[in-house]
């Protein structure tokens, strides 16, 4: 690399105008709805995948998600228990089999039953939401 290019692409980082792809990280136990999520998602977000509460916690003390869809119903408890360890700006889809309490208030941004809606419906939802944000 030329120390032009160099130049321009520490300039481009420093005003901070590298485009960042957004990261969520989707909580679910359903290795089938976790594929067809991330291939509904596409290539222009990071995503990672927890399937128990725990590897939840683990990945959100590691990073900065933008956005989170969770499952309610996890092998070693509720999805809905790692909303306490959520920073306030990150946005929660719930998508679960579990019907869900419509009392979660501001913390959540959008419930969706997987009886009622697919893993596409999530992921136009994920993509308005994020177009949003920006």
């Amino acid at each position: 690399m030329d120390s032009k290019r160099l130049h321009a692409a520490l300039s481009k980082i420093v005003a901070g105008k590298v485009e960042r792809r957004p990261r969520i990280l989707h909580v679910e136990d359903d290795e089938g709805v976790l594929a067809v999520m991330s291939a509904g998602l596409g290539p222009d977000v990071l995503i990672a995948s927890a399937k128990t509460l725990q590897e939840a916690r683990r990945a959100v003390a590691k990073h900065r998600f933008d956005l989170v869809i969770l499952d309610i119903a996890l092998p070693d408890g509720s999805g809905l228990d790692l909303l306490i360890d959520l920073p306030q700006e990150t946005r929660v889809i719930v998508f679960s089999a579990a019907e869900m309490d419509e009392k979660l208030g501001d913390r959540v941004q959008a419930m969706m039953t997987k009886t009622r809606a697919s893993e596409i419906d999530v992921a136009k939802l994920v993509r308005r939401m994020l177009v949003a944000s920006r």
